[in-house]
């Protein structure tokens, strides 16, 4: 279990003269599943490309942990969702991807079947149970 700090955090967009945070501090402790939700335009994803270094504002990131940002490109949509899994989350072991799935109440077996023959939603939820 680890912590992540952001303190201070602001950020302008190139031009702008509102900013899309300014001041923000907060902390997230890891063993938490968070979800970030908000209104379209609002800075949902440009704090998730602040938080993994892709975007650079003035305060500070303080963790040190690896970030999943989500959704991501699914390399060979071909593979089983097992085979997919073991691309996505290289140190989960299985028995940890069928807990996540069980807790979003999925099916197991999205394992077990190509990443392209599964719906939206079934394709949504094991990516999302990886990344748990």
């Amino acid at each position: 279990m680890s912590l992540i700090s952001v303190n201070d955090l602001t950020y302008y967009y190139d031009g702008s003269s509102e900013p899309v945070f300014e001041g923000a501090s907060f902390s997230i402790d890891s063993s938490w599943k968070t979800g970030l939700i908000g209104r379209n335009g609002k800075g949902k994803t440009t704090l998730l490309k602040l938080l993994t270094g892709e975007l650079d504002s003035s305060g500070a990131v303080v963790s040190s942990m690896r970030f999943v940002y989500f959704p991501f490109k699914v390399p060979d949509k071909s593979l089983t969702g097992q085979q997919l899994a073991e691309v996505i989350c290289p140190a989960a072991e299985e028995w940890e991807v069928l807990r996540e799935l069980s807790t979003i109440g999925t099916d197991f077996g999205v394992l077990y079947r190509p990443f392209n023959t599964l719906s939206g939603g079934e394709q949504t939820r094991l990516c999302c149970a990886c990344c748990f």
